[in-house]
């Protein structure tokens, strides 16, 4: 017959090991007011840039709305123009990512 402490200490192992025992499917890791900044040649392709970051990032989130920021000119050496620089920041509510355990 085994003693009070062999029982408490195999009730103790089976604690311990029967959460490793029992696979878990996915880990949810919510974020509050998720942001990302896109920069391109236009504030349309910046404000895409930041969306599609959200999006490639998020597996489920809410609305993505934007908020342009300022295109700013692009010279060369030569004093010549060369393009813009446009920056865009994309936010949403929530966001949730599943990470497979």
């Amino acid at each position: 017959m085994m003693s009070k402490h062999a029982y408490r200490l195999a009730f103790c192992l089976l604690v311990l090991v029967a959460p490793a025992a029992v696979p878990v499917q996915a880990e949810t890791a919510p974020f509050l007011t998720y942001a990302q900044s896109g920069v391109g040649p236009t504030m349309a392709q910046a404000c895409a840039s930041a969306t599609q970051k959200i999006t490639d990032h998020c597996d489920i989130r809410g609305p993505i709305t934007t908020d342009p920021g300022r295109c700013l000119p692009l010279y060369d050496l030569d004093g010549n123009l060369l393009g813009f620089v446009c920056t865009c920041e994309a936010s949403t509510p929530y966001c949730g990512i599943f990470r497979p355990l």
